[in-house]
């Protein structure tokens, strides 16, 4: 794989990646800092356009990366002319009368495609300023209003590529929004292939889209280079890590916590939360209630490379994802690619890592006496200790990041 991905790099290929604001502060670093260099490896050339930036970069990218801030710039002053001629758009009456007289979800369509419109628009000036005869592959790695540009730009510029990741509410949406994606079929149909990162989103997009051109997008997390070996001392130690916010259920897991701390008082836990948000007020004054056997740890927000140092120095024995949907978390990677096992809710990829080997699973809309149950039934485990044997394996037969990326990249120059 890695010498074909060579050979055809050198076919003046070069790729336009959208991301929401990576390399400004964003949390996508966890996802594409990896990726990136696998890119690098296989384009001429990789440009990297943003569509929200901040006054300085908060992460370093390579040199030979060209950030392109020209988007962020354009969507800061959309003419008049764009917004009216958005409203008159048949692509936009189209999308009306599939939500009906839904304020909300109008406004919302009509933003996407405002901001769709913005990105076309950028395309078309890019490929002006491109040399003739390069081959170039337009990629969105979340299926947003830059997936929508794409499309609309490929109808007057038939000899682009264009490709878009999905992974959770850009797939299925969330309470929040509706579960309401805009133009989700019509980008579907006509990308020329969008890629989940779990393969219950290919399932997904299989059943519900079987026009579209859909292929596994499973990306990974390289080897940290040490194994967790768990606690000695005695102490059951817990690690989560999420964005602090409702689907995510952290209040969830703490009373089921609490219940299994309570019912075991010989026992002593230790539970460590990654991750800030909203609810972090909310979230840390619940986990007061939690009896004196149960100790809590907020460690805030944390580097990929933090996160490492911390399992690197601390025998966790259990990893927790309570949230609602999933695509395949980058935070279960990296606990079973140290050795942790996974106790996480029966969806999307958190599933298919756990069926594997990976650890438990809890039901897809899990009680907190469910979750006290299984915490107790962990606890000093023969069955944890398999886990922690066979996580590893897991990661490395399915989420190496260097295999992944490698056939990722493969896809991406033979479409």
């Amino acid at each position: 794989m890695e010498k074909l991905s060579h050979i055809v790099s050198m076919n003046n290929r070069h790729i336009v990646l959208f991301p929401t604001s990576y390399p400004y502060k964003s949390r996508e670093h966890t996802f594409l800092k990896e990726e990136l260099k696998h890119l690098l490896n296989s384009f001429e050339k990789v440009f990297l356009v943003p569509q929200r930036c901040s006054e300085k970069t908060e992460y370093e990218v390579s040199t030979k990366i060209m950030v392109d801030t020209g988007l962020f710039s354009s969507l800061q002053n959309i003419s008049f002319f764009k917004k009216i001629r958005t409203l008159c758009s048949i692509i936009f009456l189209r999308e009306i009368l599939k939500v009906g007289l839904k304020l909300d979800l109008i406004k919302r369509a009509y933003s996407v495609l405002l901001e769709a419109s913005v990105v076309d628009s950028w395309i078309g000036n890019f490929l002006e300023n491109e040399p003739e005869g390069k081959q170039i592959v337009f990629y969105s790695f979340w299926n947003d209003s830059a997936t929508l540009g794409m499309v609309l730009a490929q109808s007057s510029h038939k000899n682009i590529k264009v490709v878009s990741r999905c992974h959770n509410y850009d797939l299925y949406g969330n309470e929040d929004n509706e579960f309401y994606i805009p133009y989700q079929e019509f980008v579907f149909d006509r990308l020329d292939t969008i890629f989940p990162d779990s393969l219950a989103g290919l399932n997904y997009i299989s059943t519900y889209f079987p026009r579209s051109k859909a292929a596994s997008g499973i990306m990974g997390v390289p080897s940290p280079g040490f194994n967790v070996s768990g606690s000695s001392d005695g102490i059951f130690r817990i690690v989560s890590c999420a964005y602090m916010i409702p689907r995510k259920r952290i209040k969830l897991f703490i009373e089921g916590l609490e219940i299994a701390a309570i019912e075991c008082p010989s026992s002593s836990f230790e539970w460590y939360h990654i991750g800030s948000g909203p609810l972090w007020d909310e979230i840390t004054s619940s986990s007061k209630n939690l009896p004196s056997n149960c100790t809590t740890f907020f460690k805030g927000n944390m580097s990929s490379e933090g996160i490492m140092e911390l399992y690197e120095k601390c025998p966790f024995d259990l990893f927790v994802n309570t949230s609602t949907k999933e695509g395949t978390p980058v935070s279960l990677m990296e606990a079973i690619s140290c050795g942790i096992p996974i106790l996480a809710t029966a969806f999307g990829g958190n599933k298919e890592i756990a069926e594997l080997g990976g650890g438990e699973l809890l039901s897809e809309d899990p009680t907190k006496e469910e979750i006290a149950l299984k915490i107790k039934e962990l606890n000093g485990s023969e069955k944890l200790l398999r886990y922690k044997e066979s996580c590893k394996q897991v990661w490395k037969n399915h989420y190496d990041a260097q295999r992944n990326y490698q056939d990722f990249c493969a896809r991406l120059l033979h479409i």
